[in-house]
């Protein structure tokens, strides 16, 4: 893989998938989001309608980004996860290897957070939309609650 693809993999899980997941819930309870989502019957998408997911995808992911950074990054802090002491004067010299690391596990990390908080978020607009009426079986919450276990 070549590094710029590399480096486009890693945007694209660290704000794309988490921005769409976030989407997909909240098209709940908007009509027009649903349609740039899913279209209507015997329509499809066109290059506006993927161009308008795109650009919402990666600005609910940078949105999710800056929740994680604020509540889930000072959350893992007090359970005495320590952020590591970087020393910027040397990042120069450092500068391959740091972006390697950001592209090989932070994204990863990225990925994980956000998509945790994409996934409250969507379920909880899920939950309060006429779509969710009627529902009674304990299922779906209990496999969120795992998905989000494995995702922390």
């Amino acid at each position: 893989m070549s590094p710029g693809s590399h480096r486009n993999f890693g945007l694209l899980i660290g704000f794309v998938l988490p921005g769409f997941t976030c989407l997909l819930g909240m098209a709940t309870l908007s009509d027009p989001l649903r349609f740039w989502l899913i279209g209507t019957c015997g329509t499809t998408l066109a290059v506006g309608g993927v161009v308008y997911v795109t650009a919402a995808s990666v600005i609910v992911g940078m949105a999710l980004n800056v929740i994680r950074w604020a509540l889930l990054d000072n959350l893992f802090a007090l359970t005495g996860i320590r952020r590591p002491a970087l020393n910027f004067a040397q990042l120069t010299a450092h500068l391959a290897a740091f972006d390697r690391m950001v592209d090989d596990h932070f994204r990863f990390y990225q990925f994980y957070a956000c998509t945790l908080l994409a996934l409250i978020l969507g379920f909880a607009a899920w939950w309060a939309s006429p779509m969710a009426e009627g529902i009674v079986s304990p299922w779906t919450e209990i496999a969120l609650v795992l998905l989000l276990i494995l995702l922390v």
